[in-house]
């Protein structure tokens, strides 16, 4: 059996699952547009996730989000910030359980 091309791409089960929910959503979000067959596609594994770094759609899309999310870090207190990484290690921590990683 040959490895999933996530896992090899993040290096890790859980980001690789992270990743593919991500793109899942991304796919729905897009679903009638080309970006949404071109990520199916690479759910699929019939292409590989690096051609999404050449798709100016999705170039903005991540753009916009990672716009998005350094704004709502910003406004975050050092107190919620430490709270929120201890919820994204647990929920790193969930998904490795889930996978039996």
């Amino acid at each position: 059996m040959s490895e999933d091309p996530l896992v090899a791409f993040t290096g890790d089960r859980a980001a690789a699952e992270l990743m593919r929910r991500s793109l899942r959503a991304v796919a729905d979000d897009h679903a009638d547009l080309p970006l949404g067959a071109m990520v199916r596609e690479v759910l699929a594994g019939r292409r590989d996730v690096r051609d999404l770094a050449t798709d100016p759609d999705f170039a903005e899309i991540s753009a916009r989000g990672m716009r998005a999310q350094e704004e709502a870090w910003a406004a975050l207190t050092p107190e919620e910030r430490t709270e929120q990484v201890r919820l994204g290690e647990a929920y790193l921590a969930g998904l490795d359980e889930e996978l039996g990683s």
